[in-house]
């Protein structure tokens, strides 16, 4: 079979720019060395449970500003259903739980997570992120 493009890696990026160059119309192909496309972003099967690897999370698809997979979407006339979580993430580390919030709004209701948690917040300033720094150091996250 004969190909206008081939792009070789089936990762985030691979399958973006077949996505984008399949859309203007060129034939397109993706070669991947894996049985599962998606690169770094993907999930894993052991003993019959699934783990997610690598990038879990995707930012950039706010409705302000510069928002790369947004932008990306809107090329492929893609609507992007989003799904929005009370915690943003977490981390457990020796026992300890660590949580950060999507909604700082929600700093008010602390309780219901049982857990020490952080907001989300715009970085803007540098004595914002230092005080961010000072407490992941100080709960030894």
């Amino acid at each position: 079979m004969k190909y206008d493009a081939i792009i070789i890696g089936g990762g985030l990026f691979g399958l973006t720019a077949a996505s984008l160059l399949a859309k203007r119309g060129p034939s397109v192909a993706v070669v991947e060395r894996s049985y599962n496309p998606g690169g770094s972003c993907g999930i894993f099967k052991s003993s019959d449970v699934s783990f997610d690897q690598g990038a879990a999370m995707l930012y950039g698809f706010g409705e302000k500003g510069f928002n790369a997979h947004r932008f990306i979407f809107n090329c492929l006339e893609e609507p992007v259903d989003m799904i929005w979580h009370d915690l943003l993430y977490c981390v457990n580390f020796e026992g300890a739980r660590k949580c950060w919030l999507q909604n700082p709004a929600d700093c008010n209701s602390l309780e219901k997570y049982e857990t020490p948690c952080i907001c989300a917040i715009e970085y803007k300033s540098d004595v914002e992120i230092q005080a961010v720094i000072d407490y992941l150091q100080e709960v030894n996250v």
